[in-house]
């Protein structure tokens, strides 16, 4: 097995072809020869705080939305504030992250990068609402006119801390730095019973139907609400322990996979631990696992998926991310690869990995 030297740099986000969601497909280039399709593979991004510090955020990838590795560690500091409940999205070549920047207060921030390591802070969003607290921006991308939006969870009642309702905003231009007035989410709202309200609110589109994961702040448990607008009016078709995932649970965020299931992330904040649960329909899931490798490292993040074509060729199925001229040598009893790290715009990596094995074999 191909293992990373300890001393290697984190790497980027992989495009192998050894975990492609699906298989190359063969035809006949009408002389009797098989020709490879290029075909379409996937991979996740995920960006997160860590149970380390509320201001550092981290950037990990996967190829299988399960098994992550560092992309880059502290990869954006505020200038003042938080950096919590960071939600990204790729929108015209560039990310973009917007996070929640304190535990009271009126504004997000946006932060935005090229290359998804170096982040530059673009802008505190004032949303313009007279509110005690602002928390969890989720970006919403799936209606069907395109635009970008975000979902937040506002505290207007005459208490801090409770009576949350998530609110949508609306990008007016590309510059992601004008926003539309926040609108009520109506139907998910605070009530005599449920006072603290809901927040972290996640909304998936799936047809015609708009579908808000929320979190019951008093009862601490994810519920589903559904509509047929972003704006609702929503109703519940889930609530409480209505999946089986228990309580405790908040900063839930969902994923479509390439087979056409979804898999949702849940942060287990008093006990450490982060969650994953995967359905086809979005209505039935399955009992929560622990996410290998970041559960009781990682916080309230949100994980996107992107696709790529690879054509026949183009994949090393040894070696994880973007690499190219290896200079291969064998010493006491392992092979050892030192090539340059690729995947950059205009190839401007500065740094390079060693990977050591003692059989070749990925």
């Amino acid at each position: 097995m191909l293992l990373a030297l300890p001393a290697a740099l984190a790497l980027v986000v992989p495009l192998t072809a050894n975990r492609v969601h699906a298989a190359e497909h063969h035809r006949s280039d009408g002389s009797g020869r098989a020709v490879e399709r290029s075909t379409t593979v996937s991979r996740y991004l995920f960006t997160a705080f860590t149970n380390s510090g509320e201001s550092n955020m981290y950037v990990y990838g996967s190829d299988d939305a399960q098994n992550f590795w560092s992309i880059q560690d502290k990869a954006y500091t505020p200038p003042s504030g938080l950096v919590r409940d960071p939600s990204v999205i790729h929108r015209g070549g560039r990310y973009y992250v917007a996070y929640t920047t304190g535990w009271t207060g009126t504004t997000f921030g946006l932060v935005v990068s090229d290359d998804r390591r170096t982040w530059t802070h673009l802008a505190d969003i004032d949303h313009g609402v007279a509110a005690n607290n602002t928390w969890a921006p989720e970006f919403f991308t799936d209606a069907p006119d395109g635009k970008v939006r975000i979902v937040v969870s506002l505290s207007t009642g005459p208490t801090a801390y409770r009576h949350f309702q998530p609110y949508v905003l609306t990008a007016l231009d590309d510059t992601l730095t004008k926003w539309s007035e926040p609108q009520p989410l109506e139907g998910i709202s605070p009530s005599e019973s449920d006072y603290n309200g809901y927040i972290d609110t996640f909304v998936v589109r799936k047809g015609a139907t708009y579908h808000a994961f929320t979190k019951n702040a008093t009862g601490e448990l994810i519920e589903h609400a559904v509509a047929d607008r972003a704006t609702g009016p929503y109703r519940f078709t889930g609530e409480g322990d209505w999946a089986g995932w228990g309580g405790l649970l908040e900063g839930q965020t969902v994923v479509a996979l390439p087979d056409g299931g979804y898999r949702m992330f849940m942060d287990g904040y008093t006990v450490k631990k982060y969650y994953y649960s995967d359905s086809p329909d979005l209505e039935h899931w399955t009992p929560k696992r622990e996410l290998p490798g970041l559960s009781g490292v990682v916080r309230h993040g949100t994980v996107i998926r992107e696709t790529a074509t690879v054509r026949p060729g183009d994949a090393n199925p040894a070696l994880p991310g973007y690499h190219a001229d290896p200079d291969v040598m064998y010493a006491e009893g392992r092979y050892w690869i030192y090539p340059t790290e690729d995947g950059h715009p205009g190839w401007s990596g500065t740094r390079f990995n060693g990977f050591s094995s003692p059989d070749l074999v990925p």
